[in-house]
């Protein structure tokens, strides 16, 4: 039973077959691309994550002014 499943008909575990097996690997400028990718959406979550944080204090400033008021 677990021969059965390790046995892939020729084909790698991820579907590529061997003859295209060359395709899964990734050229060095699709690697580049990527980690730019990656830095710019972190460099995005990180000046999103400020900006609420910003917007959080001045709520927390306006209503602590309220209370003082009352």
């Amino acid at each position: 039973m677990a021969e059965q499943k390790l046995d892939l008909g020729g084909e790698w575990f991820d579907g590529v077959s061997g003859t295209n097996s060359q395709s899964r690997y990734l050229t060095s400028e699709e690697i580049l691309k990527r980690i730019e990718n990656r830095k710019m959406k972190k460099l995005m979550e990180a000046t999103l994550d400020e900006i609420e944080h910003e917007e959080k204090d001045n709520r927390t400033a306006a209503f602590e002014a309220d209370i003082e008021e009352e």
